[in-house]
């Protein structure tokens, strides 16, 4: 019985909190999905970029930012931009150059 209490008390807090954690920024006409493999402490550089847009644009375009890889590996972000799912991402030199093979120059 206790089994049964806790997973609907769980299955409860799902349905309540997460669509917060999905919520789009406020007011923004066109929001962008960007993913990066880079974790939310090291990503000042995006945060930055994302209040200068929002300034520029007066809150016109907003990003959501899925940090530490959780859209997947820079295979699969590539992946998911090829199909609209994301509009862009941060890709490292090796995702570069699987976009660009020149950019991989730089790796002699």
């Amino acid at each position: 019985m206790q089994r049964v209490v806790s997973a609907i008390l769980i299955i409860l807090f799902g349905i309540c909190f997460c669509p917060l954690a999905f919520a789009e920024p406020e007011n923004a006409r066109v929001i962008l999905k960007i993913a990066t493999l880079a974790p939310k402490v090291s990503a000042n550089s995006m945060e930055q970029f994302q209040k200068l847009v929002k300034e520029q644009t007066g809150n016109e375009v907003a990003f959501k930012v899925y940090y530490g890889g959780i859209q997947g590996d820079e295979d699969d972000m590539l992946r998911k931009i090829r199909f609209r799912q994301l509009d862009g991402a941060a890709f490292s030199g090796h995702g570069l150059g699987k976009i660009v093979p020149q950019v991989r120059i730089t790796e002699l």
